[in-house]
């Protein structure tokens, strides 16, 4: 992830990690058509997975702000500014959509129990 969210040109980081939340919370993701120019489509593939993977992990495994942190040592500076705040400002939606997500895996709803006893 490191060395590919360093291609993005400075000031957009932010709006890149807000639009991965987005996706993680059942909104649009960001698209490739926007970012062409900065990743080539294996390097999109990729740094999108590990991005929602980072999110993804470190609000399921409900991480401290320093864990988090530990986790994105190797990025520049500037960046570790960025994810840590879009972590920090949005982790209760993150969390929310992946309760909801686990939820619709396994409903503890009963649907069409058959009522017949067989004697």
């Amino acid at each position: 992830m490191a060395r590919l969210l360093e291609k993005l040109p400075p000031g957009r980081a932010l709006e890149f990690l807000h639009k991965i939340v987005d996706g993680i919370c059942g909104r649009a993701y960001p698209r490739y058509q926007d970012y062409g120019n900065v990743w080539s489509l294996s390097e999109w593939m990729e740094v999108l997975e590990e991005t929602m993977t980072y999110f993804k992990t470190a609000v399921g495994k409900n991480m401290s702000e320093e864990e988090a942190a530990q986790q994105i040592i190797e990025l520049n500076s500037d960046l570790q500014e960025a994810i840590t705040k879009c972590l920090k400002g949005r982790k209760e939606e993150i969390r929310n959509a992946l309760v909801e997500s686990v939820h619709a895996i396994s409903s503890a709803q009963l649907q069409d129990f058959d009522w017949q006893l067989k004697v």
